[in-house]
Parts: C-alpha cells; structure tokens; sequence
C-alpha cells in the first residue's frame, strides 16, 4: 500500500520546508511523463512565499490550451553493438547542448523567463533529512535535493494538474537519459485523440515529453508510472501542467541527474486542494 505523506507520519510538509529554508551564500555544484499532455503554459507564477523575512511573490497561474505533438516520427530499431551505443551517446552529448543555454550558469541563466525563485539555489533544511533523497513541495512547486549538512538544492518544478498529482513516498527504482515515452493504456483511453498515435513509444530526443532525463518512481518492486523529468515545456514550471509527474527544466535536470543515486526515497508532499486557472 502506498505511504501517504501526512503531518501525522512527517512534520516537514511543504509549507514548513519552505517557510523555515533560507537561502545561504555562495554557489554549489550543480550539475512520464506518467500523464504528459502536451501544453504550452504561459504567465506562470506560484503563490507568494516568505523566506526568512524576505518577502517573494507571485500571481495566479494562466494556462492556455494545450498544443499537441506534431509531426511524424522515425521508428529506430533497437541498438546493437557498440558502435551504435556511441552513437547514441554522442546524440545525448548534442541533445544536452541544445537544451542548455550558453555560457550556462545555473543559478542565474534564465532564458525562459522563470520566476527567479525557480532557478537553482542552495538552501538550508530546518531539520537534518537523508542525503540523496528528494523532497517535492508540491504548494510551493520546489524540488529540494538533500546534501550533506543541512542543506538542500533547490529547483522550481511543474506538477500534475487537478487530482491526477499523487503525493506519497516513493523509491527512485531507476533512472535514464533522453527516455523513450509511451503513453499509458488509461491515457490513451482518457484521450485517445491525443496518444493512440503514440501507443508503441515515442523515441527520445529534445521534443520528446519526458526531455532531457527522468527518475522512475516505484512502490517496491512496481513501477507507479510517476516521473521526475525535464519538459520541453520550461513555462510550465511553477503550474500545474501535467497529468500525474514532476516537471523540471531539462538543463537542471541534466545538472542534477548525477547526483541522484537509484534507491533513494522522493517525499511528494501533498498539493493545495484546488487551483484556479483561465484559458
């Protein structure tokens, strides 16, 4: 059964995450879609947020209609031998290039017009947690990634829109770079006109709706078909956009990958019971 996050079982929930972090100085090492649906979300801003006596603010998320995968796409075989493997790392070397910003820094580099709050930074935890886990606010729309001696980096995220968010604890089964996407049966059934063309896969690749890299969330042995990715819908970050994952900017994600090992636990701290939205 799953492990629902709650204030019984944890006392770091979101708001307290959020409310009691504070940004430190200096700069650290930084580096499906379970439910894509693929939408172009514009004028996005989470609600305000206090940091240590320092005010941030922001206004009601706006989202316009979805757009969809256009397009045809090639069908691959499946790779044989090494020098097809090199191949496809050379890809994923290119890939990576495109999808992140020159001269790239990430605590500052911000062509997609985010919040600023949603760049990468270092904070301070309230309490010591485990290193190398993950802890989704998911009022907020932060991911924190833990280190060692409280602290945390911290990213701006999109999550699920309506209730197709799950909140729980989760294991990080497995991970992988530029991931294949197949649209699962319920979605196909849910909106047939959208994804029956994708049913057997959609290869990876910058257009590809699980981006850059993506940790798979498991109960035990399962796969829960819930995903921490990279978006090639970067205004989507702070709303609530997709039909059941965690979306990150492809060129954080790309910065984080490394350091997330498989085993470690992702904490997905409930949402805020209803959001109002136009368009």
């Amino acid at each position: 059964m799953r492990k629902r996050v709650t204030p019984d079982r944890f006392t770091l929930l979101g708001a307290d995450l959020t409310t009691r972090c504070r940004m430190i100085g200096g700069r650290g090492p930084l580096g499906a879609d379970r439910g894509i649906r693929n939408e172009d979300v514009s004028g996005l801003a989470a609600p305000g947020l206090e940091l240590s006596g320092s005010k941030v603010t922001g206004g009601p998320a706006v989202l316009t209609r979805r757009h969809f995968i256009a397009g045809s796409l090639a069908l691959f075989s499946p790779p044989i031998g090494g020098a097809v493997m090199a191949s496809t790392a050379s890809q994923w070397a290119a890939w990576d290039a495109q999808v992140t910003p020159a001269n790239y820094d990430p605590a500052t580099s911000n062509p997609w017009g985010l919040h600023p709050r949603f760049l990468p930074q270092r904070v301070e935890t309230n309490r010591p947690l485990v290193p190398g886990d993950i802890h989704v606010d998911a009022v907020a729309r932060y991911l924190y990634f833990i280190e060692d001696g409280w602290t945390a980096m911290r990213y701006g995220v999109a999550i699920a829109r309506g209730n197709l968010y799950e909140s729980g604890v989760y294991t990080i089964g497995r991970k992988a770079k530029w991931p294949r996407w197949t649209p699962t049966a319920e979605m196909i059934r849910r909106d047939p006109q959208d994804y029956a063309q994708f049913a057997d896969g959609m290869p990876g690749g910058p257009t590809n709706p699980l981006g850059s890299r993506a940790f798979y969330l498991y109960e035990g042995n399962r796969d829960t078909y819930l995903r921490i990715h990279g978006t090639p819908y970067p205004r989507s970050i702070g709303g609530r956009a997709s039909s059941g994952c965690v979306r990150m900017v492809m060129a954080h994600i790309i910065g984080l990958y490394d350091r997330v090992s498989t085993g470690a636990t992702a904490h997905l701290y409930p949402a805020e019971r209803y959001v109002t939205a136009t368009g």
